[in-house]
């Protein structure tokens, strides 16, 4: 069955998510994912609000939100 989904291993976006880590100072098993939505120049949606709120200071704005604000993604894709 195509779902769309593609199987990304970690080490393409290892280096990456250990930069991110060091500068956000956040875990990069969190961090991981925030490369991935940078790679794929899309959207993190996180329930993290420590990630977001450290993202959102940084030049990862634009690649994380937080889950609260999911209904208005959908509605303005």
């Amino acid at each position: 069955m195509q779902l769309g989904i593609e199987s990304v291993s970690s080490e393409i976006v290892l280096s990456r998510a250990v930069d991110i880590s060091m500068a956000l100072g956040h875990p990069i098993k969190d961090c991981l994912y925030l490369a991935l939505a940078e790679r794929w120049q899309t959207v993190l949606v996180t329930a993290d609000l420590k990630l977001v709120g450290k993202a959102n200071a940084s030049v990862w704005a634009n690649f994380v939100t937080s889950l609260s604000n999911v209904e208005e993604i959908i509605r303005n894709p």
